[in-house]
């Protein structure tokens, strides 16, 4: 009765109520109709005619306009869960191969300047590659696995531990002979382009040592069971003669190539077998890096895999498919090669 003599109350804040929305229904308008029935008779005025059509007009509005409001409501949080919160950062966890971490940083700097509207923080982590691989084996949360081989990605293929069963080797490593510059003019061009055997490796290291006190050398280089890189030089001090010089030495092996180069930097090593990509640290330029020739040792297959997420984002996906298109462009290419990377990417799938 109410409604129908102040029909402007039909739009106020309290049509929200739950007694409003009732008045609001076809009921409330057959309230109306029977009202203005009683009081006037079977035959309406043409005034209450045209007063019964605006009360039905504006029953009719107002009810649609309220459960347009409720409906939207209503599928807010549906549809924001399925379109996520795009200001939301988005976290990717990358195990990287302690000899490739100065690189990939390189290439995530890269990327970040040319996606700097995308919220997305790269969280690096980093070791031997047979370390990450057991991580991963026991349920570490990584995205996507640098290795420094080739075998530990097709082994979590073989675990299903992986997105797909194709690994992408995204750079082939080299090895260098380390050790420290000297003052005096001999040293100003220590080695040739590339020591391309055992002969050339002993006569570089009795260019350099020579003049030096009588004692036991050390030499440095990663854990070949964990580390690749220390697997290649392992295989070229075991295809050395029995006589060579360097069968003598102290063997210290770093539980990777980080820890090798500290062997050198602290002064626990005499030389180093070392990535030649680390020539380019500044920590590196009191050394001289004597490139190895790849015919010594076996080839060392950089390769990538995506690692099977914990919960599914796709958000995250994203954001792993962009960087892996960057990774495949020029300006990361340029970064491989200025870091003494061979830079062939190829894919391979397990036979």
């Amino acid at each position: 009765m109410v409604l129908c003599s102040h029909p402007q109350a039909l739009l106020s804040s309290e049509a929200n109520d739950e007694n409003s929305h009732r008045l609001l229904n076809g009921t409330g308008l057959r309230l109306c109709l029977f009202f203005y029935h009683e009081r006037s008779g079977p035959q309406l005025s043409q005034r209450n005619k045209c007063f019964i059509l605006l009360c039905a007009f504006i029953v009719i509005t107002g009810a649609t306009i309220l459960w347009g409001q409720h409906f939207a409501r209503l599928v807010k949080p549906v549809s924001s869960n399925l379109a996520g919160n795009s200001d939301e950062k988005v976290i990717i966890n990358l195990a990287v191969a302690a000899n490739f971490k100065p690189t990939l940083k390189a290439i995530l700097a890269a990327y970040k300047e040319k996606n700097y509207d995308n919220p997305v923080q790269f969280n690096l982590i980093s070791g031997s590659t047979g370390a990450l691989y057991s991580q991963i084996r026991q349920g570490a949360p990584f995205d996507l696995f640098f290795a420094a081989d080739i075998e530990r990605p097709f082994a979590l293929i073989n675990e299903q531990l992986t997105v797909d069963a194709t690994v992408w080797v995204y750079a082939i490593g080299q090895l260098a002979l380390v050790f420290p510059k000297l003052d005096h003019a001999i040293d100003a061009k220590p080695c040739p382009t590339t020591i391309a055997s055992p002969a050339e490796l002993l006569s570089l290291i009795d260019k350099n040592l020579s003049g030096s006190a009588q004692r036991e050398y050390r030499l440095s280089i990663a854990n070949p069971t964990t580390a690749p890189y220390g697997a290649a030089a392992m295989h070229i001090l075991n295809s050395l003669p029995t006589s060579h010089p360097l069968k003598t030495w102290q063997l210290i092996m770093g539980k990777n190539i980080l820890h090798s180069q500290q062997h050198l930097l602290t002064k626990h090593a005499d030389m180093a077998i070392l990535s030649s990509a680390m020539a380019h640290q500044a920590s590196m330029q009191r050394f001289h890096f004597c490139k190895l020739s790849r015919q010594l040792y076996p080839k060392i297959e950089q390769a990538m895999v995506k690692i099977n997420p914990t919960a599914y984002q796709a958000s995250r996906q994203q954001a792993i498919s962009t960087l892996l298109k960057f990774m495949t462009g020029d300006d990361a290419t340029s970064i491989l090669s200025n870091h003494n990377y061979l830079t062939t990417p190829y894919s391979h799938k397990p036979q």
